[in-house]
């Protein structure tokens, strides 16, 4: 449904009124609904990627006008169905509401950081390793090439970073501590 029109509702009958073309009948939607809550229950991954969606959904409830009628609920892509215009959306597919509303908005996640930054640390250290590196042996000089590989890889242990990071950051470094 969401990707018909954006808004995806809780109730089967409603669902058909608002998306007439996915099924054949009302009593197809209905047994589309109840087969779809039957494999979610089951945990299954294939249900779950079905009804998986990345966007930032809202929730709405509402109520169709008459006697009997229950509230249900719907979820929508405010992205495309804007909060203001989701009513008339609604109204023009099911007729008359005697409830809605729409739900607040929940507030973006914030980043809450427990540590300090780690990376401002690890340049540290690295500036310190390239200039450990200026003032150590060179391969040149005699230097084993298992001490080398063994040194290269202890120094970028030490500063946490990945190998091809290390490469790059090597070759920055040593061309800032050049000019020095």
């Amino acid at each position: 449904m969401l990707a018909a029109g954006a808004v995806t509702l809780e109730d089967a009958s409603d669902a058909f009124r608002c998306y007439p073309d996915l099924w054949p009948t009302a009593d197809a939607a209905r047994q589309a609904f109840h087969r779809a809550r039957r494999v979610a229950a089951g945990g299954s991954e294939a249900a779950a990627e079905i009804g998986e969606s990345h966007a930032p959904l809202r929730r709405a409830i509402y109520q169709r006008a008459g006697a009997g009628k229950r509230p249900s609920s719907l979820a929508f892509d405010p992205a495309v169905v804007p909060a203001d215009d989701l009513r008339t959306w609604l109204k023009a597919r099911v007729g008359p509401l005697a409830r809605f509303e729409i739900e607040p908005a929940e507030p973006p996640p914030t980043l809450a950081r427990s540590e300090p930054d780690p990376w401002p640390a690890r340049f540290r250290l690295a500036g310190l390793a390239e200039r450990l590196h200026a003032a150590r042996p060179k391969r040149e000089h005699g230097v084993r090439q298992l001490d080398w590989d063994a040194w290269q890889d202890a120094a970028r242990e030490a500063v946490g970073m990945p190998s091809t990071e290390w490469v790059a950051w090597r070759a920055m470094i040593g061309a800032a501590n050049a000019g020095i």
